[in-house]
């Protein structure tokens, strides 16, 4: 199976979205079309499908097709807790001004300890991404 003529080594279908492990080392999350948050559970349910894809391996993670929706403190901070043990950047495809503002404000005011980046095209953020 390939995506953007790169092949896909493993594929996880969660609930909420899918997540698939690239030739290149990346790993997609696209949300589903009405995902509306990431409960605690869902953010575990996340995790363990990175350490999965990656067997544990922390690797560069390209977010696509997500909707706007709020976090709260518990989410933000599970969120800033688990991502150094399995991500070694995060690029967020976004197309709407909200998810900018919001992103930004995680990033200044929970300062997780690995890049995320904002990026208006898949191609942009993948560029990005190879350098983790």
């Amino acid at each position: 199976m390939s995506h953007l003529g790169v092949k896909i080594l493993r594929t996880i279908e969660l609930d909420f979205a899918v997540m698939q492990l690239r030739e290149d080392g990346v790993v997609t999350f696209y949300g589903n079309e009405d995902l509306d948050g990431l409960s605690v559970q869902r953010i575990e349910d996340l995790y363990v499908a990175m350490i999965t894809l990656t067997e544990n391996n922390p690797a560069p993670l390209l977010v696509s097709k997500i909707n706007h929706f709020q976090l709260n403190s518990e989410e933000k901070n599970m969120i800033t807790a688990k991502l150094p043990s399995c991500i070694s950047a995060c690029a967020i495809k976004e197309d709407n001004i909200m998810l900018r503002f919001l992103v930004h404000t995680f990033n200044y005011l929970y300062r997780p300890s690995v890049p995320i980046k904002l990026f208006k095209t898949e191609e942009e953020a993948l560029l990005w991404l190879k350098a983790f």
